[in-house]
């Protein structure tokens, strides 16, 4: 690792922790593979960050925006197809599983906003209080209730995907700005898909991290 790198770490460390920004060798190479193994090439990221806050991942984008240097996010660790492997040397690993609040329940909208930390078994325990459920992926309760919906997940049992599921959700670009979709650009509730002007939701759908990172995301519940 040349000095440069090592120096952007303890930038790093300064923003999440020591403890939870690494260039260690051995935590690398566990993040460079996923469950499709057998066809994607492995490759380790540079580095491994652990944001508690969305206020640590905007630091952290814009530190690496500064720098021109690539981010991938990463949410529970129940990747397909490449997803969150670097294709680029000199990456930035941005594990999100630190943040796995369920920041609200709604019972009356039918509504939870979560982090990208959260599974699905994570909200299932705590909406069968009020006798809701999310809408279930083909795909283990470990997966993440945000990165499931936003990337489109399947549904074995829907014609629908997980999108359709999605109702607002809050990124975090690289300059450090902040992007609200559907009703949370006009107000602090989250529970309409469509607000004033294009449908952001949909336009900025199913991409893995390449525009930035959602740290906050609202669905539907039934």
């Amino acid at each position: 690792m040349n000095e440069t790198f090592s120096k952007l770490v303890k930038e790093l460390q300064a923003i999440v922790g020591e403890g939870n920004a690494t260039d260690d060798r051995a935590i690398c190479t566990s993040y460079s593979r996923d469950q499709h193994w057998y066809f994607v090439p492995a490759k380790n990221p540079a580095c491994v960050v652990r944001p508690g806050t969305k206020e640590e991942v905007r630091a952290v984008l814009m530190l690496a925006n500064t720098h021109k240097i690539p981010v991938i996010p990463y949410s529970t660790g129940i990747n397909v197809r490449g997803l969150t492997i670097p294709v680029h040397d000199g990456s930035i690993l941005l594990d999100l599983s630190r943040m796995n609040r369920i920041l609200e329940i709604n019972p009356d909208m039918k509504t939870a906003t979560v982090e990208p930390g959260v599974t699905f078994g994570m909200l299932l325990e705590q909406t069968q209080k009020y006798k809701l459920r999310p809408a279930f992926p083909d795909a283990p309760l470990t997966v993440s209730v945000l990165a499931n919906y936003y990337l489109r997940g399947i549904y074995q049992t829907s014609a629908a995907d997980g999108h359709d599921h999605t109702i607002s959700y809050e990124m975090i670009l690289p300059n450090g700005e902040t992007l609200k979709t559907g009703s949370r650009a006009l107000s602090e509730m989250p529970y309409f898909r469509y607000g004033v002007g294009p449908d952001f939701a949909g336009m900025f759908c199913a991409h893995p991290g390449t525009c930035g990172v959602v740290t906050e995301l609202t669905a539907k519940l039934y």
